[in-house]
């Protein structure tokens, strides 16, 4: 913030070229008026905070990117073992951990996204169907709500129960 402030209030107007901006914004500084060394060293760390103010938020967007892929691939894994263990129990599982007993998960995957690091994904049985979630992004628990953004639901797979046939008459 304290960066943006700075290249606001100091920022050359009528100047097209990088380094008349620099020397300018650095003579208003005072920074023109330290020794040879120095002066490069302030100048250094002048373009060092603006780049890495450019890079960080780059770097966070990343991070949640690579933890959405990641819950993305558990969760499928966690449906094909679901699956299986209803072909072979004819029913889901009350609980994840009975995926583990049966021997389809080695062990239940954490949610990347969860406050806490040992917690695994959100399962809700439902009736002939489940309801199978990761918090996401902002980390809450949204009940299994699908969000319009990565920031305000959870990534949801789900199997609803199936609707009864009605014959038509």
């Amino acid at each position: 913030e304290a960066l943006f402030k700075w290249m606001k209030e100091y920022r050359i107007k009528d100047s097209s070229h990088g380094g008349d901006i620099l020397n300018e914004s650095g003579k208003a500084l005072g920074i023109m008026l330290l020794p040879a060394e120095q002066r490069r060293n302030a100048m250094t760390d002048r373009v060092t905070a603006s780049l890495l103010s450019i890079l960080f938020p780059a770097l966070n967007r990343v991070t949640d990117l690579a933890r959405a892929a990641e819950s993305h691939d558990d969760l499928a894994s966690i449906v094909a073992a679901l699956e299986s263990f209803k072909g072979k129990e004819g029913r889901y599982p009350a609980e994840l951990g009975e995926l583990v007993e049966s021997g389809l998960l080695k062990k239940l995957p954490c949610d990347p996204f969860s406050k806490d690091a040992a917690v695994s994904y959100v399962y809700k049985p439902t009736g002939d169907g489940y309801l199978l979630y990761s918090r996401d992004e902002d980390r809450d628990d949204d009940g299994g709500t699908e969000g319009r953004t990565n920031r305000d639901g959870d990534i949801v797979f789900s199997r609803p129960a199936p609707k009864s046939e009605t014959p038509d008459d």
